[in-house]
């Protein structure tokens, strides 16, 4: 500013008289360590809705939402006046045929959050998610009942696990069905861990690169006992079976 031979009067001054009453300045003493110059708005003509106030808060929309009764889904989510992405249906036949396997997977999982959330109850989502999986797995809808989920064909231990359990052992034993023992319900109830997980692992055995395995002489592990023992030994030391 010194070396410009200009004050903040004078600053002040041009742009009052560039916008006239639209803004005033405000300034400090031209002494100052630090030179402010603040300008204000005092005539604001600005049409309505260009500027958005953030300190208005929100502001409510009115909209409609309709409830409606019958089943026409298609047809309304091709309505122009009607918002298709916020459009839903509890008639899942009619939306795995307009919207498919995994829409209807989506609304059976909100419908049953709807109905235990209703009193308050709470289910964690994973068990939900996996009853909606085992219901749309195969791309079509099935039942948790005797004649859908336990018609599939998941071995005789588990389909008897749910219901029906004398006559799908009858006839397990009637035919010679085998059971292969994979999934986790079979297994808890032989008592074996199952093949999940850290539980799922194999070992593989290369027999000819046994063959080629070189023989290595241990020794026995009392030899490991002969230090560190006391003068008087173990009485061990007397039995034949750590011996060959």
């Amino acid at each position: 500013m010194v070396d410009k031979k200009l004050s903040m009067a004078d600053i002040a001054e041009k742009i009052n008289l560039e916008f006239d009453d639209d803004l005033t300045c405000i300034f400090n003493d031209d002494n100052a360590d630090k030179l402010i110059l603040r300008i204000r708005i005092m005539n604001d003509d600005a049409p309505k809705g260009e500027l958005q106030d953030e300190n208005e808060g929100f502001k409510t929309v009115n909209e409609w939402a309709l409830d409606t009764e019958g089943v026409n889904l298609l047809a309304v989510m091709c309505h122009e006046d009607v918002d298709a992405t916020r459009t839903t249906s509890n008639h899942l036949i009619e939306v795995i045929e307009v919207l498919g396997i995994e829409a209807v997977r989506r609304s059976l999982l909100d419908e049953m959050r709807a109905v235990i959330s209703f009193d308050g109850s709470y289910v964690n989502y994973r068990h939900l998610a996996i009853l909606c999986d085992t219901m749309t797995y195969r791309g079509h809808l099935m039942a948790i009942t005797r004649h859908g989920i336990n018609r599939n064909d998941t071995g005789p231990l588990m389909r008897c696990s749910f219901e029906e359990t004398v006559d799908i052992l009858l006839d397990a034993a009637v035919y010679a069905e085998t059971d292969n023992l994979r999934g986790v319900t079979e297994n808890i109830m032989l008592g074996q861990l199952a093949p999940i997980g850290t539980g799922g692992c194999s070992l593989y055995l290369n027999d000819q690169m046994l063959q080629q395995a070189i023989e290595l002489q241990l020794p026995s592990y009392m030899e490991g006992l002969d230090y560190g023992m006391t003068p008087s030994r173990s009485p061990i030391m007397g039995t034949p079976y750590h011996e060959g």
